[in-house]
């Protein structure tokens, strides 16, 4: 027979699974002064560019005004914003602004997305893949299970470039 030293069955749901109310309380605060300061994480690593620690950075920074920030405060005065105010769009491409014809605003709306799709089309420019990682990532897709015939036809439209060419069409 074990002996049971705490249950929850009888316990305010508000107090939480664990009684830290029987911890002992102090009247002063502890000396942080001899914690040493932690070092800032780095999000780049040149020498693998396919890494996903390169796409982090942007990210972390957007991290790191948040937390700057806190809760109920404004971003407007930020670094973050400052560096960011002139290189972000501040208006939508693809809303719809002005006047707006009520007849004619769906219209206008679904203009602007295909102009933002073909722009954006336009604008891409195909990453060279690198044979030996495009045959570890079909390994990896046959390793979890995709056949074989669709591996073939994701292939061919990357190959071929099928994709573009039936964007055009639309």
């Amino acid at each position: 027979m074990s002996m049971r030293f705490f249950s929850t069955k009888n316990r305010p749901f508000h107090l939480g699974p664990y009684p830290l109310e029987r911890l002992k309380r102090s009247d002063t605060l502890p000396d942080l002064t001899q914690v040493p300061p932690s070092d800032p994480l780095q999000f780049s690593k040149l020498e693998t560019p396919h890494s996903l620690v390169n796409a982090m950075g942007e990210y972390q920074a957007m991290m790191d005004a948040i937390r700057e920030v806190g809760p109920g405060g404004q971003f407007l005065t930020s670094m973050d914003t400052m560096k960011k105010c002139r290189s972000h769009s501040w208006n939508p491409r693809v809303g719809v602004r002005g006047y707006i014809n009520p007849g004619k605003a769906l219209e206008q709306y679904y203009k602007n997305i295909d102009n933002t799709l073909k722009q954006m089309l336009e604008d891409y420019t195909k990453p060279d893949i690198d044979a030996n990682i495009k045959n570890e990532l079909d390994t990896f897709m046959k390793d979890q299970g995709v056949s074989s015939q669709i591996l073939s036809s994701v292939n061919d439209l990357i190959n071929n470039d099928l994709i573009n060419n039936n964007m055009e069409k639309i």
